[in-house]
């Protein structure tokens, strides 16, 4: 038998036995601080679940269908995290569509570095020019973007945009780093994604 337990309680939420758990139907669960790390869940049913403060990091999520699930403080990513951490979501349905920026490292970069466009202790400033990393891949990505992060958050929802964008990052970017930082892993990105460009070109 597989437990879900609670994060924050170690309170077992539901067991299933580990031979159905693709496929599980959670429909309609209390999965509030529910522990999926690195669980594999291809096929699960999440409908109008209530993952509030649910981690899903490592988790395999390929055609999960999660429409309809609440999601306030629910965590896909660990912040700066590795590429096993990223869980797969291949398939998988919401009640959003992920947008995919083309050019995604060179539009973000060329976006924080215009003077003051970049400030890492704000997901986004009052005044709208001024975004941390995360905050410019959603401003970016437009409204779908935005409605993405009413739903999960700007970190939940940039991972999600950067892993669509760029499937074969290594991993999800360091929302908490320095301006230095980030605007430097930025333009290494950008530089690389150029280079590959041109090595394609015939």
């Amino acid at each position: 038998m597989i437990e879900i337990k609670s994060r924050a309680t170690g309170e077992v939420l539901a067991r299933i036995d580990a031979a159905t758990l693709e496929g599980a139907d959670f429909r309609g669960h209390d999965l509030r601080s529910a522990d999926f790390r690195e669980k594999t869940l291809c096929g699960a049913k999440f409908c109008g679940s209530d993952l509030r403060d649910a981690v899903f990091f490592g988790a395999d999520l390929r055609n999960a269908d999660f429409r309809g699930a609440s999601w306030f403080g629910s965590t896909f990513y660990c912040l700066g995290s590795n590429a096993d951490d990223r869980p797969d979501v291949r398939g998988a349905r919401f009640d959003f569509e992920i947008p995919v920026i083309e050019n995604i490292h060179t539009a973000v970069y060329q976006a924080a570095l215009q003077p003051g466009a970049l400030d890492m202790d704000y997901w986004h400033k009052e005044c709208g020019t001024a975004h941390c990393r995360a905050g410019w891949v959603v401003t970016i990505a437009g409204e779908a973007g935005k409605e993405i992060e009413d739903i999960i958050g700007t970190a939940g929802a940039a991972a999600l945009i950067y892993q669509a964008s760029d499937p074969s990052m290594d991993r999800i970017p360091d929302f908490l780093a320095s301006n230095e930082e980030a605007l430097s892993d930025m333009k290494r990105l950008a530089e690389k994604g150029a280079a590959e460009m041109i090595r394609a070109i015939p």
